[in-house]
């Protein structure tokens, strides 16, 4: 079924090719950031696939690996939060006034309670993925990260965000987890491409 849905992709939006046999398939050929849209999508290959141009783009911003803005975004959202789908949100960043004036904002209650009442948390609603990826580079570029960039062990990077406040809840471990699942993923895909060109 999958498969059918690339196949038919690849006719709609000829600059992107999939690997057929690769597991995942992985982009080849990608189309520009400024053209990705954001869909809510639950199945975790078609997450790496789709969402690659954006991962590589914020790592080659910010000098973090791959692995961890999938971790992140995937911790997030899980491919079917409508803060990505409507809103273009990648990492539920809250708005705050000071640095998103210029964005919308997007309601969402998340368990806070204030006089016994459930409130909204703001977060940024951005007009598109790549402003998105903008916005979230600079942030992982603020001083409160700089620290992590010495790391190169998923669980060391993810230590170090959860210490640095990106995450208040004890997951870090499975971003982790989930940064070695992209790892093994990708790199299992390009060995299979590789062979298959053999």
């Amino acid at each position: 079924m999958i498969y059918a849905l690339y196949f038919l992709l690849s006719f709609i939006s000829p600059e992107i090719t999939y690997t057929a046999s690769a597991d995942p398939i992985v982009v080849t050929s990608v189309r520009p950031l400024d053209t990705l849209k954001a869909y809510q999508n639950t199945d975790i290959k078609f997450n790496i696939k789709h969402y690659s141009p954006l991962y590589r783009y914020v790592a080659c911003e910010t000098g973090f690996p791959e692995s961890l803005i999938f971790a992140i975004m995937w911790q997030e959202h899980r491919g079917s939060s409508s803060l990505l789908s409507n809103h273009n949100n990648i990492g539920n960043v809250k708005w705050r006034k000071n640095l998103h004036h210029k964005y919308q904002k997007a309601c969402f209650k998340d368990d806070k309670y204030v006089n016994g009442k459930l409130i909204c948390s703001n977060f940024v609603s951005y007009p598109s993925l790549k402003e998105a990826a903008d916005d979230f580079a600079k942030l992982l570029n603020s001083n409160r990260y700089q620290r992590c960039k010495k790391y190169s062990t998923p669980q060391d990077i993810c230590k170090c965000f959860k210490k640095a406040g990106y995450h208040t809840d004890n997951s870090h471990w499975q971003r982790a987890k989930n940064m070695e699942t992209y790892e093994l993923r990708t790199s299992q895909a390009r060995h299979q491409q590789t062979a298959d060109r053999l």
